[in-house]
């Protein structure tokens, strides 16, 4: 067995996303959580930092560990079909360089590691002082941000959830659809809208805005982006 199986699956890992994002910033340099706890229970976890690169005008967020194998027999089947680790990442996006993502970041992970509920697209997250509008605001998982969110690696795939803010009264707005219908039509009225996958704090509610309810509407009627009777789960129960 390679002893050095551990840091072979971690270095697989951010070979590919700076195969996919570019170098991240600063170079050579990883982000480590405030919680130690993260760290106890993914030696290793931190986060990186992507800057703004051609095709993507905003600065990538994302964690670097969650699809980290635990055992040497799974780093080393090499199945590419097979999930790594917990076949996840979280990423969030901002425009101009922020802090604030790292915290959110450790938030996430360390309530996916309880194992309670899986984050996965066009689930709401509650994060009441997100957004400067008004409490009461969420994070939303996108399902299309804008990017491939599968990765590839030595030791399987993953799938970055991406995650956006939203305010209390978009929120408000998605959930008079039933479901996950009104987050379905949330993400498209942000991709309609101009918001994408970036989140903004101090943007204005988009349910403010004279071109809302015509967007609403529109997404409401347009079909999934996906087919949910075909959708096939990419993440692990924990």
């Amino acid at each position: 067995m390679n002893t050095t199986w551990y840091e072979d699956a971690m270095q697989s890992r951010e070979v590919a996303l700076i195969a996919r994002f570019g170098p991240y910033s600063p170079e050579d340099k990883v982000f480590k959580p405030q919680n130690q706890a993260l760290e106890t229970a993914i030696p290793g976890f931190a986060f990186l930092r992507f800057p703004p690169s051609e095709g993507r005008p905003f600065w990538l967020y994302i964690t670097h560990g969650l699809s980290q194998p635990s055992e040497p027999e799974e780093s080393e089947k090499r199945d590419q079909e097979r999930l790594s680790g917990f076949g996840i990442e979280f990423a969030l996006a901002t425009r101009v360089e922020e802090a604030w993502p790292f915290t959110m970041l450790e938030a996430l992970t360390s309530y996916a590691l309880q194992g309670i509920k899986p984050v996965l697209p066009w689930d709401r997250v509650p994060s009441s002082d997100l957004m400067e509008n008004a409490p009461g605001g969420h994070l939303l998982a996108l399902q299309a941000p804008g990017y491939d969110t599968q990765i590839i690696t030595a030791t399987g795939k993953f799938h970055i959830v991406h995650l956006v803010g939203v305010t209390s009264a978009e929120v408000t707005k998605a959930k008079l659809r039933p479901g996950v219908e009104g987050s379905k039509a949330l993400e498209c009225v942000l991709h309609r809208l101009n918001v994408g996958c970036v989140t903004d704090r101090k943007r204005e509610c988009l349910t403010d805005s004279m071109e809302f309810e015509a967007a609403w509407v529109a997404c409401n009627e347009q079909p999934a982006l996906i087919n949910d009777e075909k959708k096939k789960p990419f993440w692990k129960i924990w």
